[in-house]
């Protein structure tokens, strides 16, 4: 990630156990912070890494099909909400992702990133 000069980077559908994430974070990605929705899903499927000497991550809410936070740069201190989706494959699944997207809807600048592909 410093290659590219990343400073927040979400994984999707990794299905990763919270200590599988927990031991990625420890051995390769030390020095970030992490964020997943480990805790509304039975195995994480979003994942959420960012450099804390560049950026501010305020986790806001989680679901098993998102996560939703606030991202400071914190050298212009400008701030936008961004959510990171991983849909699942049905519509009457994922309506309970669009009920979440409904009630995350923020009033400033919001990137939404991450998988929406759509099956029947």
């Amino acid at each position: 990630m410093k290659k590219h000069k990343m400073d927040v980077c979400g994984l999707l559908e990794t299905k990763m156990s919270f200590s599988k994430v927990a031991f990625m974070h420890r051995f390769w990605l030390k020095h970030w912070k992490v964020f997943s929705n480990a805790g509304a899903a039975p195995n994480a499927r979003i994942i959420l890494f960012w450099n804390p000497s560049t950026v501010l991550v305020d986790p806001i809410d989680s679901s098993t099909q998102g996560l939703h936070v606030r991202i400071t740069c914190l050298i212009s201190q400008s701030s936008f909400m961004a959510t990171f989706v991983y849909g699942f494959n049905t519509v009457i699944v994922r309506r309970s992702l669009w009920a979440d997207l409904h009630g995350w809807c923020p009033l400033g600048p919001w990137m939404i990133l991450g998988g929406f592909q759509l099956y029947s």
